[in-house]
């Protein structure tokens, strides 16, 4: 029986050691003597556990000393040596997985350094989101800061006009009560305008430092007030539509087109916005169309989510920059026109911080279409 168990152990390549029930070596192979570095007398007869195997061990991976002095890694399967039903000893049988240890250690250091450098990219783009979202957000104070002047410039005008002619009235002696309180009267009108002027821009920059319901339609009319003087100017015409109803925005308070309730950050939804009309009316003045020069904005809602289009008669955007238009510093206005931040950060504030998605198409007509979409939790009303 040992002679057919010595038979069968040497024709296994797996290193195979038999210990008889006291624990002492009965058989070893040619494969174990050679992995562990000793002579088939050395072991023959002696105990290995423990000593070269740790007392009491269950089947799994060990790291094995030889005699030389050296260790290896060693898959060990440990199982009960049964003859005639009778226990008569263990069977020991082991291979060297050394460079598998090796290796999957290696990949772990891989993965653990790989995610560092993840963590350190992550950081790395947010630190770089927050340098260029501030670089955009001064671009776009100077913008408001522009239309302000603009919103302010006639009023001024007037006083202006008003100051003067009191003093001509008064060298022609013609400042009878009437005309000075028709003058107070203009003048506190043209005074109100401004101050209306800036409690609206008050409103529109005031931050949001957590999220609340605001109402989208009102957030779009204050994003177009915000450009009145040079719509007037240009003669562009702005229409809001939501619920198959319509309104032309002309400067003036109106009443609203209706209500859709927005949950976010209503500040940043406002610049995400305005970076968008901002482009379209760039792209209608560069057109030069005297007679072809709106602004289409539609609102819906259906169940699952809510949908702003905002289509131009511009110039529309060249097929070969569709892809790249989201891209920070990409632009395609002339060199001091723009930075190429303005919808790139749209982008940020509607996909990062509303949970949404935008994107650009040209309509069949040859202008931009802007569409942003917002998911159904963002919506509380319609």
């Amino acid at each position: 029986m040992k002679q057919t168990l010595e038979t069968l152990a040497d024709s296994i390549g797996e290193g195979v050691i038999l210990l008889n029930a006291r624990g002492n070596v009965q058989i070893i192979n040619p494969a174990a003597e050679e992995l562990l570095c000793v002579g088939h007398s050395e072991l023959m007869g002696k105990k290995v556990v423990p000593g070269i195997f740790p007392k009491g061990f269950p089947t799994g991976i060990y790291k094995i000393p030889r005699r030389n002095g050296t260790y290896f890694h060693a898959s060990v399967i440990t199982a009960p040596y049964i003859h005639m039903g009778a226990i008569l000893g263990t069977i020991i049988s082991f291979q060297d997985v050394t460079e598998r240890v090796h290796a999957e250690q290696e990949l772990r250091n891989i993965n653990q350094n790989l995610s560092r450098m993840v963590e350190e990219a992550v950081v790395k783009t947010r630190n770089q989101e927050s340098i260029i979202f501030h670089q955009s957000r001064l671009n776009y104070m100077s913008d408001m800061i522009n239309a302000v002047a603009h919103q302010w410039r006639q009023p001024l005008t007037a006083i202006s006009l008003l100051v003067q002619d009191i003093e001509d009235a008064r060298n022609y002696e013609d400042t009878d009560a009437d005309y000075v309180k028709d003058t107070v009267r203009k003048t506190m009108n043209y005074i109100s305008t401004m101050s209306r002027t800036i409690d609206n821009f008050r409103d529109y920059f005031k931050p949001s430092s957590e999220k609340a319901y605001f109402d989208l339609i009102e957030s779009l009319k204050l994003s177009v007030y915000m450009f009145m003087p040079i719509l007037k100017n240009q003669s562009i015409s702005v229409i809001i539509s939501f619920m198959e109803r319509c309104e032309a925005i002309n400067g003036e308070e109106s009443e609203g087109a209706g209500e859709v309730l927005l949950y976010g950050y209503a500040q940043d939804f406002r610049t995400a916005f305005i970076h968008i009309l901002k482009n379209a009316i760039d792209a209608i003045v560069a057109k030069d169309d005297r007679f072809d020069r709106h602004i289409d904005i539609n609102v819906s809602v259906d169940a699952d989510r809510c949908t702003i289009t905002t289509a131009d008669s511009g110039t529309g955007i060249d097929e070969q920059c569709l892809h790249n238009i989201f891209d920070p510093y990409y632009t395609t206005k002339d060199q001091g026109a723009g930075v190429g931040l303005g919808l790139y950060q749209s982008k940020l504030i509607i996909v990062n911080y509303m949970n949404g998605e935008i994107y650009a198409e040209n309509s069949q007509g040859g202008g931009a279409v802007f569409t942003i979409r917002l998911p159904v939790q963002n919506v509380s009303g319609g």
